[in-house]
């Protein structure tokens, strides 16, 4: 078995184990360790046999999140928001939209090298750290012979994916929030209107009459102040 074919495997397992994480299992990081392990004795090379072998990005993620540093891809959303607009223009020239075919360049991968270390220098004037060392070993990987073209250690379809994900995820949450807090104060309107409703049902037919002041010169007693006022008294 050749180095490329047990990456294949690997990388493939490891993606079933960190799918496993995202189910709402208690201790999912072991649960999705354990089963990378034992999709590595099973389901690996038919899933190998199926996505072919994923990324090197997308398999350096899969341990991000089965070691449960995946918070780190946090800072990422530019590094996300470049892949998607990347592969925007990749896909459909590299499945024969036009001419020119950028996946040829992936096997003689000097033209791309600038572009590479321009991309690399931003992430440094960026402090993006994580997204740096992701592609660097990107780089290294198709510099030891994992992969036979420089676009497949660095972006598949998957990866694509994960990353509209990534971008929709935080609009998607703010939206669920706004909406969470008007329901909140929907209810809390209706509540209080169906208080008030309360109080005017069972509120007397009558206002309640204040406390008497004094007595008239006949020992009649006189109610001042309010609305419900009254003085029971005769006139002299």
């Amino acid at each position: 078995m050749t180095a490329a074919a047990i990456y294949g495997q690997s990388a493939a397992a490891l993606l079933a184990g960190a799918a496993v994480t995202f189910a709402p299992l208690p201790r999912r990081r072991l649960v999705g360790c354990l089963a990378a392990l034992a999709a590595l004795f099973s389901v690996a090379p038919a899933l190998h046999a199926a996505l072919w072998a994923p990324s090197f990005t997308l398999t350096q993620i899969a341990v991000l999140r089965l070691s449960g540093y995946d918070r780190l891809m946090s800072s990422c959303r530019s590094l996300a928001a470049a892949l998607v607009a990347v592969a925007v223009v990749f896909y459909p020239l590299s499945l024969g939209l036009g001419r020119f075919d950028p996946f040829d360049l992936g096997y003689r991968p000097l033209p791309l090298l600038l572009p590479i270390a321009a991309l690399g220098l931003w992430l440094a004037w960026r402090r993006q750290e994580v997204a740096l060392t992701l592609l660097g070993f990107d780089l290294l990987a198709y510099a030891t012979g994992l992969f036979d073209n420089l676009w497949n250690a660095c972006l598949d379809p998957l990866l694509v994916l994960l990353a509209i994900f990534a971008l929709l995820r935080g609009p998607w949450r703010t939206a669920a929030a706004m909406t969470r807090r008007w329901m909140k104060k929907v209810a809390s309107r209706g509540a209080m209107a169906a208080e008030r409703s309360t109080r005017n049902v069972f509120r007397p037919p009558f206002p309640e009459r204040r406390e008497c002041e004094g007595t008239s010169e006949r020992g009649d007693p006189v109610f001042d102040g309010g609305r419900g006022a009254f003085r029971s008294h005769h006139a002299d």
